[in-house]
């Protein structure tokens, strides 16, 4: 009786450590605020390959089972990308985070030639 009693207040002690995992959702929105579908979202700690979700018709997005800790995210949409990348620090919670795009900037080069 008394080794069940040690091994329940181990396993119970290393429960709370094995349980803690953070949730990162939001949207994503265009310029208006409308919601963006189809966007892909980038979760990215250091050192890390990124984590990548792609956002629901009504431009949500979520992060599950995440280990806290700092994370970069990035987010784009066709012919949109956030402005910066956003870091955050996720603890063993829920947190939101909403991410509002912007039209990419095109680089276009003219060349203007004369008949001689």
């Amino acid at each position: 009786m008394h080794r069940l009693l040690i091994i329940l207040i181990v396993f119970s002690a290393a429960l709370p450590t094995l349980a803690q995992t953070a949730t990162l959702k939001g949207r994503v929105l265009d310029p208006s605020g409308a919601l963006v579908g189809s966007a892909e979202v980038r979760l990215t700690a250091p050192n890390h390959s990124p984590q990548l979700v792609i956002t629901d018709k009504g431009g949500s997005y979520s992060f599950t089972g995440v280990a806290p800790g700092n994370y970069q995210v990035e987010a784009s949409a066709e012919q949109m990308v956030l402005p910066e990348p956003v870091q955050v620090t996720l603890k063993s919670d829920l947190q939101i985070l909403d991410l509002r795009l912007k039209v990419k900037e095109v680089d276009a080069e003219l060349t203007v030639q004369g008949n001689a």
